[in-house]
């Protein structure tokens, strides 16, 4: 079976290439989806254990490999139905902002994650993001996500105008030390969805082979595996004022197994099948439509239903970041149906999004990849829900900075965009 699954693999990459030949948003679902499959190509998974018990390798299960063959020809099959239906954009609409919209835009959003970072100083201390994660979460509320995600879209924006001004810069050094901040804090999410937004937008457009060979993509890279790998001991050791060998050592003789979830993920997915897990479609469907209110908790709404059933019928020390499965959730619903119904869904909303960014015409763009990269690479170890719910906040975030841009006066002039080139209607494939 994980013969079948590379070959899934390989199809599946030679697809996307063929049908987006450039830097685009699939590949950061090609990207996101192999390192969660990785467990699976290489046979083996790590059953989740209780606190202070030491991990190890246990054999992947046909079946369990046989989902995530499944998942791959899904999404590949959503690229070549896509096609077919003339549904993918060609070639983008490329414009640029004018210089003094993107100076306002990154003003804005300075003046909101500075406010909301000085209450937070006001209230807890200087040394706030110093507590321990649990006592961060007990003083933090929807500000806090606001301030997080407003600092990701601000980073994105500097890096990609970095050139442009010395503002851009000095925003740019700023938005990297909230997000630093934020990581110590205890967040990996937002310095991963942030550093793979800045390589996807330097690199837009750019030739596969090309980037594959640029140093800028390598060292993007290479910042998000220490992001995943060495963020958790390095913020562990300066809260506890151990040194960082010590605490990366004893989280365990593999520490690549504790700071990357997809041995986890793949564990889930064994257990879940192995039990013949059920879940309803019916709740599933109501908790993803409540994600697109506001405040979906203040109705009675969450996203954390599939997570509870893991945690209280399956594994009940799993942490809540862990215990959830994309394809897992899918199975539980529908079968091996719902992992193709899963695999098609996942493709086809990454080349929505991919779409868009193609027409987009302005600081929407951002917006856009944030999304993009949040479902690209987070998808596989949540629920449908979940990831809705990670997104809204980003879309709070920047409809905060929007709604700024419009109630602060501005000269009409500066909010029009500037085309790069001549202005084309995006062809189709």
């Amino acid at each position: 079976m994980i013969l079948v699954l590379w070959a899934a693999v390989v199809g599946a990459i030679a697809v996307c290439y063929a049908n987006f030949p450039t830097i685009s948003v699939p590949w950061i679902g090609v990207v996101g989806l192999f390192s969660y499959s990785i467990p699976a190509l290489i046979g083996f998974t790590t059953p989740v254990v209780a606190p202070g018990m030491l991990t190890y390798f246990t054999p992947a299960s046909d079946q369990a490999t046989g989902v995530m063959a499944i998942a791959w020809a899904s999404f590949a099959a959503s690229i070549v139905i896509a096609k077919s239906l003339q549904a993918i954009d060609r070639e983008a609409i490329r414009v640029s902002p004018h210089p003094r919209y993107v100076t306002r835009f990154l003003t804005i959003t300075f003046f909101i994650s500075s406010g909301i970072f000085a209450s937070f100083v006001l209230r807890h201390g200087l040394s706030w993001f110093l507590q321990t994660k649990t006592e961060v979460s007990n003083i933090v509320g929807i500000d806090w996500l606001i301030w997080k995600w407003t600092n990701g879209l601000g980073l994105i924006v500097a890096a990609y105008f970095f050139s442009w001004s010395r503002q851009c810069k000095l925003y740019a050094i700023f938005f990297g030390s909230m997000v630093a901040i934020n990581m110590v804090a205890g967040d990996r999410t937002t310095p991963v969805i942030a550093i793979i937004g800045v390589i996807i937008s330097l690199n837009w457009g750019a030739t596969i082979g090309r980037t594959a060979f640029a140093p800028k993509a390598w060292l993007g890279g290479g910042v998000v595996l220490a992001v995943i790998f060495l963020a958790k001991p390095f913020y562990v050791a300066l809260k506890t004022g151990e040194s960082f060998s010590s605490v990366f050592a004893s989280m365990s003789t593999m520490a690549f197994k504790q700071g990357w979830e997809a041995f986890g993920t793949q564990e889930l997915l064994e257990r879940i099948m192995a039990l013949s897990v059920s879940y309803s479609p019916i709740v599933t469907l109501r908790d993803c439509l409540a994600q697109f209110l506001v405040m979906p908790s203040v109705f009675g709404y969450s996203s954390t239903g599939y997570n509870e059933l893991i945690q209280t019928q399956i594994i009940s020390y799993a942490t809540y970041g862990l215990a959830s499965n994309f394809w897992a959730h899918w199975w539980s619903m529908f079968g091996l149906v719902g992992v193709v119904a899963g695999g098609m869904v996942y493709g086809f909303s990454l080349i929505f999004l991919n779409n868009r960014m193609m027409r987009s015409k302005g600081m929407g763009f951002f917006l856009l990849l944030m999304l993009a990269a949040t479902l690209g690479v987070y998808a596989h170890r949540n629920s449908p829900e979940n990831i809705l719910a990670l997104m809204r906040p980003i879309v709070l975030s920047y409809a905060a900075v929007w709604l700024a841009m419009y109630i602060i006066p501005m000269r009409a002039a500066y909010r029009r965009m500037t085309p790069a080139v001549a202005t084309r209607t995006p062809d189709r494939a």
